[in-house]
């Protein structure tokens, strides 16, 4: 998980009572703010009005801003779990991907788990200078990816070579799933692993 320090001393925030659950774009964690700025406006083509804040995490103490009409919020959580056990090239791919999809940037979010894909498979014997076909093809060679998850492949060869070849932008839905996927084989290799090493004899 990246560190973004610790930022002391908020000033003049009003006491929020924990108001407005959301998970820190910052720290992943689902938190309660108790700190916050608050705006209070009138819409300008209506009588409404809405409030903006700018929560304060109570666990990183970093500031989140929460539009209540319509609602959003930035920055918004990764998408994707953390993995631990990543070697740091590895987990900065992986994060790098999973950061693309908070500011809808789809396509490159595909190119980059493409990428980390064909490094995770060269970091595990595969040559360098092979097709991405080639290096998923050495994860179902490899038995890295399980038998319950192998009609993916085809899709997924398709998808990360289309990132390149084809001139339509990448969906939010491929990119997400190929995060999961992601997700899925990097918790096999690293962390499954790690806990779970091959019995010696």
């Amino acid at each position: 998980m990246v560190d973004y320090g610790v930022v002391q001393g908020w000033q003049n925030t009003v006491n929020c009572s924990g108001q407005k659950q959301y998970i820190c774009g910052y720290c992943n964690a689902l938190v309660r703010a108790n700190r916050c700025f608050m705006q209070r406006r009138q819409q300008r083509y209506s009588s409404e009005t809405e409030f903006a804040y700018l929560f304060i995490c109570p666990g990183c103490d970093c500031p989140t801003f929460w539009n209540d009409c319509p609602e959003w919020q930035y920055p918004v959580r990764r998408p994707g779990q953390d993995v631990p056990n990543l070697p740091e090239d590895i987990m900065a791919l992986y994060n790098e991907a999973r950061s693309c999809l908070t500011v809808n940037a789809h396509t490159a979010s595909v190119m980059v788990s493409r990428k980390l894909l064909m490094n995770v498979a060269v970091a595990h014997g595969a040559k360098e200078g092979k097709s991405f076909a080639e290096y998923v093809q050495f994860f179902v060679d490899e038995n890295l990816i399980t038998s319950n998850n192998r009609g993916w492949v085809d899709q997924l060869r398709e998808k990360g070579n289309g990132a390149n070849h084809r001139t339509a932008p990448s969906s939010a839905e491929d990119a997400r799933s190929l995060i999961d996927f992601c997700n899925m084989l990097l918790r096999t290799i690293y962390e499954f692993a790690k806990q779970h090493p091959p019995a010696t004899t």
